[in-house]
């Protein structure tokens, strides 16, 4: 069995394996940063917006940007940790498709995101930045639209 898994199919097979292995990764990092007191999800982008008094955006292009730098979420920071693992069983069948995609002849779409600062908030794509950052890949397509930090 080993053999085969080893072969050009075997990505299809893997996959639901591989999110049991996202999904304990990220439980742990949320256990931990509960115990520590540090929380270890990602920052809730209506939050920062109301603190930093953002209210102006551009978009700014489709660009190549580090999984390391996404610190947020527009809607779904409490389902994902910072190094972008889930946190949730339910997002199973959905990261197992992107997953798929991602090891597969056609890949996906980039993931649209907010830059905020040196930071980015995801606001579609969480289940293709969590799949690219698990594979070990640094860098992720993105559509970006940067928010002006205002003086205040």
């Amino acid at each position: 069995m080993e053999l085969y898994l080893d072969g050009y199919l075997d990505w299809e097979l893997r996959a639901p394996w591989e999110f049991q292995r996202a999904l304990q990764k990220g439980r742990m990092a949320s256990f931990f940063g509960r115990i520590t007191g540090h929380p270890n999800h990602l920052k809730a982008f209506d939050r920062v917006k109301t603190e930093l008094n953002l209210v102006t955006r551009m978009f700014k292009g489709r660009d190549e940007i580090p999984l390391k730098q996404i610190v947020g979420s527009v809607d779904k920071y409490e389902l994902f940790t910072r190094s972008l693992m889930p946190v949730s069983a339910r997002l199973k069948d959905r990261w197992i498709t992107i997953y798929n995609l991602a090891e597969g002849p056609r890949g996906f779409p980039p993931i649209d995101v907010y830059r905020v600062g040196e930071g980015y908030f995801i606001l579609d794509g969480h289940h293709r930045a969590s799949v690219s950052r698990f594979l070990g890949n640094q860098l992720i397509e993105a559509n970006v639209i940067e928010w002006i930090v205002l003086p205040t």
